[in-house]
């Protein structure tokens, strides 16, 4: 089932895109948000059905990584999007990374990473917060760190936040915590390069996520 639902979404994904290169005919503004949507949350959709297949192979140990050495403006370039859903939903985002950094890893999966971050950043973040993607670099790891300015995690669920479907009201803090499979996946991916994940998090104030993995 997961399988036959990428098909249709890639559709639908590419049909937005043709109509926002302008290769379909003159689009109006409002079209273009619209179609912005359209082709923004294909993508959302397309990553949680890879979620839940990469999630499966890596609970069997079938997950093979493809490695490769790129800079790391590539992996920004694939990022890009996200800054639009951002705007979109009256959030500012921003990316920072030093000009030099060469990773090791699979683009795609890391991509996913990323991304599952940034969009959980987004999901908990209130009209006018802020989101930041920071990448910086020493002579043994590679470190990524997602912050927001969201609701943040009360402290006795920030050991629970990577299960699969997580989700928990609480009524008494005002809380609502949903985080699907993004960041079970996010866990799963970034063990399976080697490297670690953690939170940090205060209640009203918002959270910090690190990814480290090894150079």
């Amino acid at each position: 089932i997961v399988h036959d639902l990428k098909n249709p979404l890639t559709s639908i994904s590419m049909a937005a895109g043709i109509f926002l290169s302008g290769d379909a005919g003159t689009i109006t503004e409002e079209q273009k948000k619209l179609l912005t949507t359209i082709k923004n949350n294909s993508k959302k959709m397309t990553n949680l059905i890879m979620d839940l297949l990469d999630i499966r192979r890596m609970e069997e140990n079938r997950m093979e990584l493809n490695k490769t050495t790129f800079k790391v403006q590539d992996l920004l370039e694939n990022l890009e999007w996200m800054k639009d859903t951002a705007l979109h939903e009256q959030k500012k985002m921003q990316f920072s990374a030093g000009s030099n950094i060469i990773i090791n890893a699979d683009l795609n999966i890391l991509t996913r990473i990323c991304e599952n971050l940034l969009s959980n950043a987004l999901k908990h973040t209130p009209k006018g917060g802020h989101i930041e993607l920071i990448i910086s670099q020493d002579d043994k790891r590679t470190l990524f760190e997602v912050k927001d300015t969201g609701e943040g995690i009360p402290e006795k669920y920030l050991d629970r936040i990577f299960d699969s479907f997580f989700k928990v009201t609480d009524q008494q803090l005002k809380t609502k915590l949903d985080t699907g499979l993004g960041l079970a996946f996010c866990k799963m991916a970034v063990e399976a390069h080697g490297g670690n994940i953690k939170v940090e998090s205060h209640l009203g104030k918002g959270s910090r996520f690190f990814v480290t993995i090894p150079k």
